[in-house]
């Protein structure tokens, strides 16, 4: 991919242009959540999981740079799901290069995920559980 834009810009630039292209690879930080949620007895667990993943997912989408994840951002956004009951987002943490590995270093002291003016909060893992909540 790499190679193929390269050849396509080296095409197309002046002859006094120097193009050089590079991966952005080491700036992406793929956020691990996992979210706990109460679904009310009248909805589908799965329903919701599904509908909870997918919340997650658009606020992870098209960040900017140096744009910081809040998990009170995250409870606000899957609370307002219909048939949330109650929910408990955490961030874990951000994925390693190694693809496994949970780094704890951009969290701040409440659980936030804190990204240098370089860098872009991307999807890393997401993890729903889902519980039928006890209403009264």
């Amino acid at each position: 991919m790499i190679d193929a834009l390269q050849t396509f810009l080296d095409a197309r630039k002046e002859v006094t242009q120097t193009v050089s292209v590079t991966s952005g690879e080491d700036f992406l930080v793929p956020a691990v959540i996992h979210a706990r949620v109460g679904v009310s007895p009248n909805f589908s667990e799965a329903v919701l999981r599904t509908t909870i993943e997918a919340v997650i997912e658009g606020i992870l989408r098209d960040r900017a740079f140096n744009e910081d994840l809040f998990e009170s951002d995250l409870d606000q956004q899957v609370l307002a799901v219909d048939g949330v009951v109650f929910t408990n987002v955490r961030i874990l943490g951000s994925l390693a290069s190694d693809g496994v590995t949970v780094e704890t270093v951009r969290l701040d002291a409440d659980g936030n995920l804190i990204v240098g003016e370089s860098e872009v909060i991307t999807r890393g893992t997401i993890t729903v559980s889902t519980e039928v909540a006890v209403t009264t």
